[in-house]
């Protein structure tokens, strides 16, 4: 017996034939090659960013 709280059961006939988009994804809103190159510019980024922090953390004792 169900408890009274629970949800009921999604009714998957309703759901529209197109793809359904996740909202709380921000990139869902471009289109798929400009969200990649989009991607691909935010590692390039953090990673040169934690090579110049490696780089500055490394070289401390040094100066």
């Amino acid at each position: 017996m169900p408890t009274p709280y629970a949800a009921p059961m999604s009714n998957t006939s309703q759901v529209p034939g197109h793809q359904v988009l996740n909202l709380f994804t921000p990139l869902v809103f471009l289109p798929p090659d400009v969200a990649h190159r989009f991607t691909v510019s935010k590692y390039v980024i953090v990673g040169s960013f934690g090579a110049l922090i490696w780089d500055i953390l490394g070289n401390m004792d040094s100066d």
